[in-house]
């Protein structure tokens, strides 16, 4: 499929697709400059944290070896993330608000245009235009890959005015070109165990919302509103690499909300790490049916 130059890579998995109110899907994007440099160090983190040809997923952030890891690795793409050669992006979406909520809705093509929404935003707004892209998702049977390419690139083309004084002159442009396709074994490659990873964060930080304060307050010793419980050992490390990432986002001032949203949101969708709580955009932007 490859006929020109991979500029930029993105690499995607998803958390909760078909189950739970909210679910996720995150995409890991980069200059393919920095692939094998990030690749390897990373690769390099999960060895060191006791991972060595073990996968890094966020279903798994159960004991303190898998905490551990996921905070390890926040720490290896920091630079990156402050370089901006690296950004993650996360789409969320509520199967309780006005869109889903409607009789025979279809999660399958739901599913995938949500996914739609999350590259294609990725791609075309988060990126300097004129980029060619591989993209390669985790291994997934829920999309028809075929077709979705096929639309993303329609949806790519543009037709551009070349100065304000000369309108007629236009030439026909792109934002963005998928040059390259692949589904991968999550196993093999540790981009998109960090894409499972944020977006495992992403829609845990709203289906848990009250545990995950409670083990917060309970942290930090302070009264908690929802009440003293018993934090199991999953909860206490899920809660661990969540107050890692928020101190993360807070230094860097990167406009991430998460006790006044109840959940990750971000307010500057530019920044390098991106939480997209997704809401209606319309009044006919419903989920598609099944037939």
């Amino acid at each position: 499929m490859i006929d020109k130059q991979i500029t930029h890579k993105a690499f995607s998995d998803e958390s909760s697709h078909n189950q739970g109110r909210y679910r996720s899907i995150a995409v890991v994007s980069l200059h393919s400059s920095i692939f094998k440099e990030i690749n390897d160090l990373l690769l390099a983190s999960l060895h060191s944290s006791g991972l060595k040809g073990k996968e890094l997923k966020w279903q798994k952030v159960r004991t303190n070896i898998y905490g551990n890891a996921a905070i390890n690795v926040l720490q290896t793409i920091e630079p990156y993330l402050l370089d901006e050669a690296l950004r993650i992006d996360s789409i969320i979406w509520d199967t309780q608000d006005s869109r889903h909520r409607i009789v025979g809705r279809d999660d399958r093509q739901n599913f995938a245009r949500m996914y739609y929404h999350q590259l294609f935003n990725c791609l075309d707004q988060r990126w300097p235009s004129n980029t060619n892209w591989g993209f390669y998702p985790d291994e997934t049977s829920e999309i028809e890959w075929g077709e979705f390419i096929k639309i993303m690139d329609k949806s790519s083309s543009a037709y551009t005015i070349l100065g304000k004084l000369s309108p007629e002159i236009q030439r026909t442009g792109y934002s963005f070109k998928i040059v390259d396709f692949s589904q991968i074994n999550s196993i093999n490659e540790p981009l998109i165990q960090l894409a499972d990873l944020f977006a495992g964060i992403g829609e845990y930080s709203w289906n848990n919302f009250s545990n995950l304060m409670a083990a917060i307050n309970q942290d930090e010793g302070q009264p908690s509103l929802f009440g003293e419980r018993t934090l199991s050992n999953s909860e206490r490390e899920r809660c661990k690499v969540i107050r890692y990432l928020y101190s993360l986002c807070k230094q860097h001032k990167w406009s991430v909300s998460l006790k006044k949203s109840r959940g990750f949101m971000s307010y500057k969708p530019e920044m390098p790490i991106n939480f997209w709580k997704y809401t209606p955009q319309h009044d006919n932007d419903k989920a598609p049916v099944k037939d």
